[in-house]
């Protein structure tokens, strides 16, 4: 059983003393290290996870091993994709990978229908994670159809700072190929090409961020 206290600091929102004794009793304390996957794509959704410290990147992939970034999951936010296993869908259509040491509470699913009939609160959380997933999912579209890629790569760098709250980034060119749905070629090209700008300076699996913009 969790403690209220953590449930409480997680769920800063939620009020109803009842809805956190339910949650504290039917949720789960995770712990995972880089890159663990969370949830797995065709897989079954075991839990709902809401972040506790950490965050989560999410993806979603082809048959060809091809992925595109959907969104990142930070302190208190959940998978709007892992909520449909309590609306009768049972195998996730997204991947969710930690990014750095991450910690969660999962949910089971079948309390996310259940408690929305009871708790206004639990109502609003879930409309509020697909509300704003729905939005990330809107920028992540523009910004394939909108942006050249070298500004999506430079906000790809800048959002991976932020959510690591580091300038220097553990990661290889062929990550942030696929992530971004580029080639390894091109993502070298363009990092290079930032580094003789001096906006960073790349070492071996790591990039140092010095000033992008």
């Amino acid at each position: 059983m969790l403690s209220q206290e953590i449930v409480r600091e997680t769920f800063s929102f939620i009020r109803n003393p009842e809805l956190i004794q339910k949650i504290a009793e039917h949720g789960i304390l995770l712990e995972f290290e880089n890159d663990d996957i969370i949830l797995d794509q065709g897989m079954p959704i075991s839990h709902v996870p809401v972040v506790v410290s950490g965050s989560i990147r999410v993806i979603r992939s082809d048959e060809e091993g091809h992925e595109i970034l959907l969104y990142y999951l930070t302190s208190g936010d959940s998978c709007a994709s892992s909520m449909n296993g309590g609306f009768g869908k049972s195998y996730s259509e997204i991947q969710a990978i930690a990014e750095g040491p991450t910690t969660v509470i999962g949910i089971p699913p079948q309390y996310v229908n259940d408690w929305i009939q009871e708790y206004e609160e639990w109502k609003n959380l879930v409309i509020g994670t697909f509300q704003r997933r729905f939005d990330d999912l809107l920028h992540s579209l523009e910004s394939v159809a909108f942006n050249q890629l070298d500004e999506r790569l430079i906000e790809y760098l800048e959002n991976r700072s932020e959510l690591t709250g580091s300038s220097v980034l553990k990661t290889s060119h062929a990550e942030i190929a696929s992530q971004l749905n580029s080639s390894r070629e091109v993502i070298s090209r363009l990092l290079k090409q930032l580094e003789r700008m001096g906006k960073l300076k790349l070492s071996r699996n790591s990039i140092e961020l010095i000033k992008l913009r």
